[in-house]
């Protein structure tokens, strides 16, 4: 079955005056996934450049939507590995990773000659 992403912001960053004020720098954020039966999450943080020919948006107009948007432009190596976590994730409750007791390594049998 097909996964479903979704990013969320958890917390951001901000320099409290200069460039401007509250100008966010740091984005924390969390990817959940489910495939309808099973649920996981991948957590990451981003950085965001500054950028003096950007339009500044004002803290308080700032939307989820828009903060996600920076994540994925600046982190979008960092959000392919939190799907790619909540996608193994999901898939180990289909083959649960049952423990397994293999051979020490330093016990290596002696091959007999004759």
């Amino acid at each position: 079955m097909a996964i479903t992403y979704v990013t969320n912001i958890n917390a951001v960053s901000c320099y409290p005056v200069q460039p401007h004020p509250d100008c966010v720098f740091n984005v924390a954020w969390v990817v959940s996934g489910t495939d309808g039966t099973y649920n996981a999450a991948g957590y990451g943080t981003t950085d965001i450049p500054y950028v003096a020919s950007d339009v500044y948006v004002p803290y308080a107009d700032l939307t989820q939507d828009m903060v996600v948007s920076w994540v994925n432009q600046y982190g979008a190596e960092a959000v392919a590995q939190a799907q790619k976590t909540v996608a193994d994730a999901i898939a180990l409750n289909y083959k649960p990773n049952e423990p397994v007791s293999p051979p020490l390594p330093w016990n290596v049998p002696v091959a007999q000659t004759g």
